[in-house]
Order: C-alpha cells, then structure tokens, then sequence
C-alpha cells in the first residue's frame, strides 16, 4: 500500500473504533477481551474497505499484514486514550462540514471532535506521524490552515490537536484549553507562552483573517509558490522546479 492507501485505512479502522466507543467512560471500562474484540472488527472493517483495484494490486497477503499493524497501532492508541483523565464524549466522527468564505464553499471532514465535560469541545486530526509543530497556528501567515478552519465552523471549540496515532510515541499535539493528559497538557502550555496567548480564542480573529485572505488569493487565481520542504515532497515538478536554489529555501 501507499502512504497515503495506508493513511485512509488507518482513518477507516478509527471511524469503526469510535463508533462503538462513545465516550470516555466506555474506554475506561474495556476489559482486556473487549478491547482485542473491538480492535480486531475495527481493523477487519478497515482492510474490507479497500477498494478492489487496491486488493488486486497488493494481495491478501499484503492486507493481512496491514490488520495485524493496524491492531498494534489501534491497541497503543487507546492506552492513550485512556489516560487522559478529563471526561470526554465523541461527538463527531469522521462529519462532513460546509463553509462559505468569501464566495467560496468549501467542503470539509472533520476526523473526530470530542465534548468535554466542561462543555468545550476539541477539534482532532489524526496523523500517523510526527510533522507538525504549535507554531504552525499561531503564526501569521497560517502554515497549517486545516484545524483553524474547522474551528471558524463547529461552536465552542476551546482547542485543536493533532493526534500522532502509530506505534512510535502516540500521543496528542494541542493548542489551547488542557485535554486531560499530562504531557500533552504540559507541552500545550509552552506553546500558548511561547506565542504570547492564554487561550485559543485569541487566535480566532487571526485564523479568520487569514483564511479569508488565503481564499481571496485562491479565487482570484493567484499560484504564487511558497515552497517549503515538508510540502514539496508531494509535488511531481521537482526536476524542473528551482525553488531549492532559492534563498530563502532554509
């Protein structure tokens, strides 16, 4: 499978997981044969998703491999989950959303939000790898618009998080209001210090103006480049591209 065939797998076996686990308590409350029967039908559910021309091109035997990472990915992820001692609902799961800015409707889908049992809710990505940083979002222009976009559109959103599920240091990523997990939390609180904010909603407005402005160029039809290393491994044209030799490139 490709990375990115491997990423929508992994996206499919959370979806089946946290369909059937709600909400915090439930988590808590698995016992060690509830968790491998949840892991395994989750995973299962995943690998049969797969599209045809996929399974023809990798093989069952591929696929087998990729149930038994998916389960030691899924089990390592709801250890984590199931630390976080701050209570927490599942109150959407893989939605699709919609927003109009400045002329344009875009369509979204948000991986997962939780409700808290203080009523604020965190909007979550999932990632199966570390690559991003908190100033990423509290920088001006956004280099990672898609989490503050989410949050112009879903109400009472107090933090976003990049949940870094695999097998190597799973854990959350956030910014803004404290999650219910001690390293996280810990490292969110460095982060709102470093960019000189207390909480989420001082981001807000900033997000908003540059969304509209991000928009606002795509609609007008502006392709200027700003290359950068992480998003230049997606593109095709690095042969002919001279943005390596620029200045600015480091």
């Amino acid at each position: 499978l490709t990375p990115g065939e491997r990423g929508g797998v992994l996206h499919e076996a959370l979806k089946h997981l946290f369909s059937s686990l709600k909400n915090s308590d439930q988590i808590k409350a698995l016992t060690a044969l509830d968790r491998e029967v949840l892991i395994e039908a989750a995973a299962d559910e995943a690998a049969r998703g797969v599209k045809a021309s996929v399974r023809e091109r990798v093989g069952l035997s591929a696929l087998d491999l990729e149930r038994q990472r998916l389960s030691g990915i899924l089990a390592a992820w709801l250890e984590v989950e199931g630390n976080r001692d701050t209570s927490f609902t599942v109150e959407l799961n893989e939605e699709p959303l919609e927003w109009d800015c400045e002329g344009l409707n875009l369509s979204l889908k948000v991986d997962r939000v939780d409700r808290l049992s203080t009523g604020q809710r965190v909007i979550i990505d999932y990632k199966s790898s570390a690559g991003q940083t908190a100033t990423d979002w509290s920088q001006s222009p956004l280099k990672s618009p898609q989490l503050p976009c989410y949050s112009q559109v879903i109400a009472n959103v107090e933090t976003i998080a990049i949940a870094q599920v695999s097998m190597n240091e799973p854990g959350y990523l956030t910014l803004g209001a404290d999650i219910g997990l001690d390293d996280a939390d810990k490292k969110n609180q460095k982060a709102l210090d470093r960019a000189g904010i207390s909480e989420l909603a001082d981001l807000k407005d900033q997000w908003l103006a540059d969304l509209r402005s991000l928009v606002s160029a795509f609609v007008d039809g502006s392709a200027t480049p700003t290359p950068s290393p992480s998003a230049c491994r997606y593109c095709h044209y690095t042969s002919i591209c001279r943005a390596h030799v620029a200045s600015e490139w480091d």
